[in-house]
């Protein structure tokens, strides 16, 4: 009740006295407050279809117009002096404990998902933004950090490059505005991956400590690095930012296989059977685990648990217990030997819900199967006979689809479904992609090809985000950091981040 009051007083300009009043006296019939706990409530489910629904009439709520006047309240917020960040060093020694307002915590954590979904016909989110970002970002990023997550700073960055990538806002006469919200959403992602261990250790840093080690014409550098009472760094600085974070070699006589990335750490596993375990953070190596008997294909991995297939088995270690579990597998064909041998496909992926079975067949076909029914659902094939090396569903369950790449250069998206077509969209070049990644959101895709670059791709749109030259290799495998931040490029001798 008290996050609705600050919000309604905001978006209206009006104290409100008793906000639980004015709810129950304006919104009886739909919504109640809990007298306990305070939280505003729909008096049933179906209220909020009914509301979002054009049979509402007069009461109808437009998401993309509710979302767009949330984001603004919440910016109006962050922008206010309740965030003014201090002046001087000896102001920030001196200043006490800042009182927190009810609404201050989710607005500074969910303004830019309101950003990500709201109307872009208005120019209005870019010119709240911008102001936010020229004036308070630095106190919010100590916010942020406080609370020693800094995932929302990584969210705010891809919602506003998301947002700024629409066709309403590439057309947006605020071009120097628009180029500022950019500029900093690229910095805000490389300021927390690069920086962010040691701006959780101290939050206060970024006011005088972090902005001149920024590239010199990165945003935040611009903003705060020529302070008088700020760190002083003689000699070359970086101009941009450089796309690598760090980079790992392997010892001689080592050569990776696969690649998967837990909470806090980055297996590799070897060709030997190995897996060396590596901190996220701080990519220094935490220890070998000797697995000889395995050979190596981390399909899961976690701080504690390891499943391993091999031909016919697949083994789970547990890290905590020291012990595995191997479990054997047989296919039909063991137990009837003249059975006729049916093609078996060439990848496969399973949905993250474990519903749906996506099996892919060398000569192009997609075979979409029910898990639990064993129901054929559809099969999909485009004209043209087409090598599919590539399956992959959308690992969030709300975003139901599956990823399909032709002849190493196409990507297609399928809805899982019906096995409808959504989109497809041809890679650039003439070079064939040979892995592909997605972030645990599902928002983004990462792709790398046989030349070396590495694109970035909106999951849903297929639309490019961004491109990076890295060193060509014929064998890689990319795979997004457990917090989406970073991407993991692994070649056969070491790691790139």
């Amino acid at each position: 009740m008290a996050e609705l009051s600050q919000a309604l007083e905001l978006d209206t300009s009006t104290n409100l006295g008793s906000a639980k009043t004015a709810v129950e006296g304006l919104c009886g019939h739909l919504c109640t407050v809990d007298e306990g706990s305070g939280l505003v409530e729909l008096v049933h489910p179906t209220v909020r279809e009914f509301l979002l629904s054009e049979a509402a009439g007069d009461f109808f709520i437009s998401k993309a117009d509710a979302n767009h006047r949330i984001a603004i309240t919440c910016l109006e917020l962050l922008s206010s002096d309740k965030l003014q960040p201090p002046r001087n060093r000896r102001q920030l020694a001196r200043r006490r404990e800042r009182g927190h307002t009810p609404l201050l915590q989710y607005a500074a954590t969910q303004f830019s998902e309101h950003i990500y979904t709201a109307r872009t016909e208005s120019d209005e989110l870019l010119i709240a933004p911008h102001r936010f970002l020229t004036t308070n970002t630095l106190s919010w990023i100590e916010y942020v950090a406080q609370s020693g997550d800094l995932y929302p700073i990584i969210r705010v960055s891809k919602n506003l490059k998301s947002y700024l990538v629409r066709p309403a806002k590439c057309k947006s006469p605020l071009n120097s505005q628009v180029r500022d919200v950019e500029n900093w959403a690229t910095d805000l992602s490389r300021l927390a991956t690069r920086f962010g261990e040691s701006l959780m250790q101290s939050p206060s840093s970024i006011y005088y400590i972090m902005p001149p080690l920024c590239s010199t014409s990165s945003a935040i550098s611009r903003h705060a690095a020529n302070r008088l009472d700020g760190l002083s760094i003689p000699g070359y600085r970086e101009s941009v930012w450089g796309d690598c974070t760090a980079a790992v070699s392997f010892e001689d006589g080592k050569t990776a296989a696969a690649i998967s990335c837990g909470e806090r750490l980055i297996g590799v596993g070897m060709e030997s059977g190995d897996i060396d375990l590596y901190d996220i953070r701080s990519c220094q190596r935490e220890g070998i685990l000797q697995l000889q008997k395995h050979p190596i294909d981390l399909t899961h991995f976690s701080d504690r648990l390891i499943v391993i297939p091999k031909t016919r088995t697949v083994a789970a270690l547990d890290r905590a217990l020291v012990e595995d579990h191997v479990f054997h597998y047989q296919s039909p064909e063991d137990e009837v030997h003249d059975a006729p041998r049916l093609k078996a496909p060439d990848v496969a992926s399973l949905s993250p819900d474990m519903g749906m079975l996506a099996l892919g067949y060398r000569w192009g076909t997609i075979c979409l199967w029910e898990v639990q029914t064993n129901d054929f659902v559809k099969s999909v094939r485009v004209s043209d006979p087409n090598i599919v090396p590539v399956l992959l569903f959308n690992p969030n369950p709300s975003i139901g689809l599956l990823l399909v790449v032709y002849k190493q250069r196409e990507l297609v998206l399928y809805e899982t479904s019906n096995g409808d077509l959504v989109k497809r969209q041809l890679t650039s070049g003439e070079s064939g992609i040979i892995s592909v990644t997605c972030s645990p959101d599902g928002r983004t895709l990462a792709s790398t090809d046989t030349h070396g670059t590495l694109q970035v791709w909106d999951f849903e749109s297929l639309d490019l985000l961004r491109q990076v030259a890295t060193p060509a290799a014929s064998f890689r495998t990319l795979q997004f950091a457990s917090d989406g931040s970073s991407v993991i490029d692994m070649m056969d001798t070491g790691v790139r981040i």
